[in-house]
């Protein structure tokens, strides 16, 4: 009965935590292959990897349950750390789990910075594999508080074994540089909702989700306006698959290999503007499971497209629809090498080819024409002229057409369905919130039209 009461009462004292404290738990002692070999009473400490103006700070910590992490004593005393010698060791009573508290009484801004060098240069005795040790002991983030961050550059890097639970989200309103903040996570789940961060000022993401084997959460609420690159940002995620057709990466100048081995990524992006994308290199380089038409992007003049196909998922009915855009889209650029190993193209797709090969001395690599192995989808069918006004519409969207539609289908910007029914020429459009949609027109035999409109 006595040791019931004792675990209520330190659950309600962690339930009762001010809302301005940084919250984690960590593992002093994680399982891990290789230990480090400059101290044998590591297995006890856990290194603070706070930067920049972060003094003082407070520190409290607790042992907790290695399963539950329910708390097994109280909290320690508050220690302030206010010397440079105190800047980044805790030494616990025994290894185990920790939940850490880290509070900025003076409101200083903070800085989490894992990568190596700066310990490196700081602590001569850490070496970089003993630094990838402490990165392996950092298990949760369990509140993000409000302390004032001042850049997530390489901050959680290598942190195989972390996962993100907090409900809250961190105030990043100084910070512009996200570069692998979460790079090699490969548990991180991040269950509670991340769309709703606040990233209008960062510019930097590069390799935000690198290698994050577990992650697949929304994001397509981020306002990345002033993002400059998004290299490596997705890259080697394997499971994430969610929308960002809302995304303006209209400031993007680097998206090098952003989808590349991005293994179940296939969501339309038909609404970016990437016209300042200068490297595209390896974008979608075997994203096996992309297969989205990329025909109405406005790519820019300095634009380098190497391997930027190669070994996607991009069928023949999304390769033509892709280069026929292009082809009858007048801004395309000149002069450009597209690498598209591993796909195939049939009849339809020699024209639209052949005019970015003859107007546009565009050279393609690696792609191969199949008629075999390429029959044409519902996509594939090419229709007579049909117009479709006025765009932006109000309250009807007139289609004037010579073929034989039976049925419509309208979907959001997100790809779900917001109206079917039979087809008419006036299509009932007042119903529908401002913003981009896909109108699809089906005719008797299944074969699709597609186009897009915008309802404002």
């Amino acid at each position: 009965m006595k040791m019931f009461f004792l675990i209520v009462f330190f659950l309600f004292s962690f339930g009762v935590s001010a809302q301005n404290e940084f919250i984690i738990v960590v593992n002093t002692n994680p399982n891990v292959s290789i230990l480090p070999q400059f101290s044998s009473t590591t297995s006890s400490q856990f290194i603070l990897p706070l930067r920049e103006n972060t003094l003082p700070y407070e520190v409290e910590y607790q042992k907790v349950d290695s399963i539950s992490l329910v708390p097994l004593t109280s909290y320690s005393e508050s220690i302030l750390v206010e010397q440079e010698t105190d800047k980044y060791l805790i030494s616990f009573p025994e290894p185990g789990f920790y939940r850490i508290k880290v509070t900025s009484p003076d409101g200083n801004l903070i800085r989490w910075a894992n990568e190596n060098s700066d310990f490196i240069n700081e602590i001569p005795s850490l070496t970089s594999p003993d630094m990838s040790y402490q990165q392996k002991k950092i298990y949760r983030i369990e509140q993000w508080g409000n302390l004032k961050w001042t850049s997530f550059y390489m901050a959680f890097n290598n942190c195989v074994f972390l996962d993100v639970t907090a409900l809250d989200t961190p105030d990043l309103t100084n910070v512009t540089d996200c570069f692998g903040m979460f790079l090699s996570c490969e548990n991180l789940v991040y269950n509670p909702s991340i769309n709703n961060w606040d990233v209008l000022n960062i510019t930097d993401m590069t390799a935000m989700f690198l290698h994050c084997n577990s992650f697949n959460q929304p994001l397509n609420d981020w306002q990345v306006d002033n993002v400059l690159s998004m290299e490596n940002m997705f890259s080697n995620a394997p499971l994430f698959n969610q929308p960002l057709n809302n995304w303006n990466v209209g400031n993007v100048n680097n998206f090098n290999e952003m989808f590349l081995w991005a293994d179940d990524f296939n969501q339309p992006l038909n609404f970016w503007n990437v016209t300042q994308g200068i490297n595209m290199v390896s974008m979608f380089n075997g994203a096996t499971s992309f297969n989205q038409s990329l025909g109405e992007w406005n790519l820019g003049k300095n634009v380098l497209l190497f391997s930027f196909l190669s070994d996607s998922g991009m069928d023949c009915s999304n390769y033509y629809e892709t280069l026929n855009g292009w082809a009858n889209n007048s801004s395309i650029p000149m002069n450009k090498a597209i690498g598209v190993e591993g796909l195939q193209y049939a009849s339809n797709t020699v024209q639209p080819r052949n005019v970015l090969i003859n107007e546009k001395n565009w050279s393609f690599n690696g792609d191969v024409f199949s008629e075999t192995n390429c029959l044409l989808n519902n996509s594939d069918f090419v229709f007579d002229k049909v117009v479709i006004f006025p765009n932006p519409a109000t309250d009807f969207l007139y289609v004037t057409s010579t073929n034989d539609f039976v049925r419509y289908e309208i979907y959001d910007a997100l790809g779900k369905k917001v109206a079917t029914n039979d087809f008419q020429q006036h299509i009932v459009t007042q119903n529908l919130s401002q913003g981009n949609y896909i109108l699809k027109l089906y005719d008797k035999n299944n074969q699709k039209y597609t186009a897009k409109f915008i309802k404002k």
